[in-house]
């Protein structure tokens, strides 16, 4: 997957690759293009992937070819001109977005692209949303076939949308629309007469977001407690190691990660059982 994150304001220091600081919603997008699928794929073969920083809403776009022309269109028809402008867009090290039509695009909009470290990619924070979205491709493709894995994404988006996100304390639907994400028969934001509970503000929603984050941030530099012991006759789940097949149209990426339960005999030492 290629990913792409989008933002507000930015730091000063134009080419700093660090994650930036928690600042107002759709002012940061961060992409990515996946291109682990292609080998496996005779329908689209990568997945450009776009996340605002700060709600962590994502969108995510199946596409046959990568160039820099085909991302260019698609983030200004299907992210730009609905979602607006943000002053800058952090990207992965692909060579769509160091080519001069990338550069051009980037001077049209009026936004600072930053890239990641080639060494470290988790800096970039639409891979995580990439991880999500490949655990919940596992989960529908368990016993289907792999060829259809983007028949499947909207479902994938709708529930990530949905969903409460540990750093914001809330969902990206509600920090970008201020309102609750309604599945099947859920009202809760309709009073009984029909009219409609006035969200809180954007400010406040704002305000909301970033104190939650800063509290996790917090919480997540307390240092790790020490690595978990097993003891014999304990069960635990063992890490897959599956082999991608184009034969069997199988795709490794696409194969559930653990396997088990299984019984723990004796401790060897280390991290070894």
């Amino acid at each position: 997957m290629s990913h792409l994150s989008m933002l507000q304001e930015a730091p000063c220091n134009s080419s700093s690759s660090t994650t930036p600081p928690i600042r107002q919603t759709l002012g940061y997008y961060s992409t990515r293009l996946d291109w682990t699928l292609s080998a496996y794929l005779q329908r689209e073969e990568f997945l450009l992937v776009v996340t605002d920083i700060f709600s962590r809403w994502v969108e995510c776009f199946p596409i046959s070819s990568s160039t820099t022309a085909i991302i260019v269109r698609l983030l200004e028809q299907e992210v730009l001109h609905r979602f607006g402008f943000p002053q800058a867009i952090l990207s992965d090290n692909g060579s769509q977005f160091a080519s001069q039509g990338w550069k051009a695009a980037c001077i049209k909009w009026k936004v600072r692209h930053w890239s990641t470290f080639v060494y470290h990619p988790r800096a970039n924070p639409t891979e995580r949303r990439n991880q999500e979205i490949k655990t919940g491709l596992r989960m529908y493709l368990e016993s289907g076939e792999h060829r259809n894995w983007d028949t499947h994404l909207s479902k994938i988006l709708f529930d990530q949308r949905g969903r409460r996100n540990a750093a914001t304390g809330t969902t990206p639907y509600y920090a970008l629309f201020g309102r609750p994400l309604l599945r099947p028969g859920e009202w809760e934001n309709v009073t009984e007469d029909g009219n409609v509970i006035e969200p809180p503000t954007f400010r406040e929603r704002v305000d909301d977001i970033r104190r939650h984050q800063r509290e996790y941030q917090q919480q997540r530099a307390v240092p790790e407690s020490e690595v978990h012991r097993y003891r014999p006759h304990q069960l635990v789940y063992s890490r897959e190691h599956s082999l991608s097949s184009a034969e069997q149209n199988f795709h490794a990426g696409f194969a559930p990660r653990w396997s088990g339960p299984h019984t723990v005999h004796s401790y060897v030492g280390g991290n070894t059982y």
